[in-house]
């Protein structure tokens, strides 16, 4: 709980009075502001940032001297510019083509000018190499992201928007509009309600900037839907980009809202998303005399205006923009308070004048805050999308070893069953050997090289049913893809810097083959001599035909034994060769994936150029606190107590 004092102020009060202690400094952004710049410069330069929003951060810290800007939007056709040129005191808000061109109008009033403008544009080479010819390569814009500055003269600056407009009317689908911004200086006259040096960027209608489906649908969809359709276009198009950009770097916001367009989602939509920016915005409410029904319908229009549109910006000031200008050129008072222009020129005078370095660091303060808050939504999903890539990384690195480990597995198995299926077609064929066989009929009989061809036969299967399922593997990791986001300035996501598809060949290896020799000798001439003896003598003697059985019998044996040893002899090594070349091939069939998931590590480092899990820690630490925090608990408080001793008002 806060000192209390018998004197009570309300809380507007209370908080101009905060304010103006905390945020005005008398000679520009107060020290702890530009601290604060500065801190959040060198806090996120050590971290891969989006180029977007590296601009950003130089902009809190560029040059502090940069004229008070006021940013000059709302929806087109009545009046916009005439307000604008009444303000100026002259009429220069009236180059047609600017609508066409979709470019903002920058306008600095100045003591003394000279012919010189100048050009904010993002040319694409080979499509806007017609306008490199006339006014060069130009120089980085500090401001504004991949924007290039070029300083011509106004004769030459009108002829290229005017080309700008000629090209896009006759190519609206293909020619991408280069201008941005066209920024020209005028003579300062008493008549101009600014102070030289104010810089007043105008634009082209919201409903000329916004796609025409946006504004058409607008008219149908709830504001839910809409600024879901806003901010989809301010996040996938450059100029979307751009406008939101501006309100980052202006300092103050006029608004033109039309009396009898009290309900725009279109308007509300865009309100909503900007009051991020905490920048003082007035609503200037024009044709309001248009309003049929006397001053008590005008004053029902102004409390619907204000019930829709007034938790969104500071001020409601209705206003008559033709009537102004009328009044400002003709000097005409009487004009010009009818029409409200003073009403509205002492509260932008107030705004951009009096509290203009409190309005600019104010704020300054909330474009820091809010970039920040943007950032860190987009270092905290980065924070995560390295350890996803990294657990992912790890997870199927592991995947990969078990299913290689199962494959071995199988193929142990697969080879015991095969070699097992294959010896007893030897043993089968082996048992046809008889006593009458030598090494050039037991070939015939064995048929070890149709055994052998089976055996080859089912290697090949076991290899193509390995491709398959390191393919089946593939898929499964395939579900998962690695990716790493990258985001535009305001923290969205805008695309993914890498998608990663694993990917597998195929392998054919040389399966061996081997020519069985088998040595066998025939029985030799006095024992095929004595077994013939035998038999004939067994026609009379029962004991010599048996004897001679027994022969052949001990023979055939004898035959069968000399081949099994032999043919196991090279049957064995043959298996385990074959057995070689396939777990050898299991081995190199899983190799390629843990080769491709170390490639793809690869991939993802490049983005930050070293180690996923250095970023990922890295990311962790710059996500444990904020450079630029809520003032209210912190340096409020301790300002207030320093500066009054104790505090005017009970809070907390």
């Amino acid at each position: 709980m806060l000192a209390k004092t018998t004197e009570r102020y309300s809380p507007e009060e209370h908080t101009e009075a905060v304010s103006k202690i905390l945020f005005r400094s008398g000679t520009g952004f107060p020290m702890w502001l530009q601290e604060f710049a500065t801190n959040l410069a060198t806090k996120y330069g050590g971290v891969q940032t989006t180029r977007e929003f590296n601009t950003a951060l130089r902009t809190f810290t560029s040059d502090k001297s940069k004229p008070f800007e006021l940013f000059v939007v709302g929806e087109g056709n009545f009046g916009k510019s005439t307000l604008v040129n009444a303000f100026l005191g002259q009429e220069l808000s009236k180059v047609h083509f600017l609508p066409e061109t979709r470019s903002f109008l920058r306008f600095v009033a100045l003591k003394t000018v000279d012919d010189k403008s100048t050009l904010f544009v993002r040319k694409e080479k080979g499509v806007h190499d017609w306008m490199t010819s006339q006014i060069g390569n130009g120089t980085p814009s500090k401001d504004l992201y991949e924007i290039t500055e070029h300083q011509v003269s106004r004769e030459v600056g009108d002829n290229i928007l005017a080309e700008e407009a000629k090209r896009f009317k006759q190519d609206k689908s293909g020619y991408p509009l280069a201008v941005y911004e066209y920024e020209t200086a005028f003579k300062h006259t008493p008549k101009c309600i600014f102070p030289p040096g104010l810089r007043l960027v105008d634009t082209q209608g919201l409903n000329q900037m916004f796609p025409k489906e946006l504004i058409d649908e607008s008219e149908k969809l709830d504001i839910s839907t809409t600024g879901k359709r806003f901010e989809e276009w301010l996040n996938k198009t450059s100029r979307g980009k751009h406008l939101e950009w501006q309100f980052r770097r202006c300092d103050a916001v006029l608004w033109l809202a039309h009396a009898r367009k009290s309900n725009s989602a279109a308007t509300l939509a865009a309100l909503r998303y900007f009051r991020q920016y905490g920048k003082v915005t007035v609503l200037a409410v024009t044709n309001l005399d248009r309003i049929q029904g006397g001053d008590e319908a005008r004053t029902k229009v102004l409390a619907k205006i204000h019930e829709t549109y007034g938790e969104y910006v500071t001020s409601v000031i209705p206003v008559n923009g033709k009537l102004a200008m009328e009044g400002v050129v003709e000097s005409d008072k009487n004009k010009i308070a009818e029409s409200g222009f003073y009403e509205i020129t002492r509260y932008l005078t107030k705004t951009c004048i009096e509290k203009g370095d409190l309005v600019r660091s104010i704020g300054r303060y909330n474009s820091m805050r809010t970039s920040e808050s943007q950032l860190h939504n987009a270092l905290g999903i980065q924070e995560s999308e390295y350890n996803y890539c990294i657990d992912l990384l790890a997870s199927h690195r592991l995947y990969v070893s078990n299913e290689q480990k199962k494959e071995r597995t199988r193929l142990i198995s697969f080879m015991k069953v095969s070699t097992d299926e294959c010896v007893v077609m030897l043993k089968r064929n082996i048992s046809r050997i008889n006593w009458q066989d030598d090494q050039t009929s037991v070939p015939g009989k064995l048929r070890v090289n149709d055994v052998s061809a089976a055996l080859h036969g089912k290697s090949e299967l076991f290899c193509k049913q390995l491709y398959d399922y390191v393919n089946s593997c593939v898929s499964a990791m395939g579900q998962e893809e690695y990716k790493l986001p990258t985001f535009d300035a305001e923290g969205a996501r805008a695309h993914d810097s890498i998608r990663v598809e694993m990917r597998v060949r195929e392998y054919r290896p040389e399966l061996p083959r081997t020519i069985f020799s088998i040595s066998l000798q025939k029985m030799g001439f006095f024992d095929r001599a004595k077994i013939w003896a035998l038999e004939k003598l067994g026609v009379l003697f029962s004991a010599s035909r048996e004897k001679a059985e027994n022969m052949k019998e001990d023979a055939t044996r004898q035959n069968q034994q000399v081949v099994t040893k032999q043919v196991m002899a090279l049957w064995i090594p043959h298996t385990e060769k074959t057995q070689g070349v396939l777990d050898k091939l299991v081995v190199q069939q899983f190799s390629q994936l843990n080769v491709r998931l170390d490639e793809i590590e690869k991939e993802l480092e490049v983005q930050e150029g070293r180690a996923l899990i250095i970023t990922a820690n890295e990311l962790g630490d710059v996500l444990k606190d904020r450079v630029v925090p809520q003032v209210v608990p912190t340096v409020f408080v301790n300002m207030l107590r320093k500066k009054l001793g104790s505090l005017p008002y009970v809070s907390g």
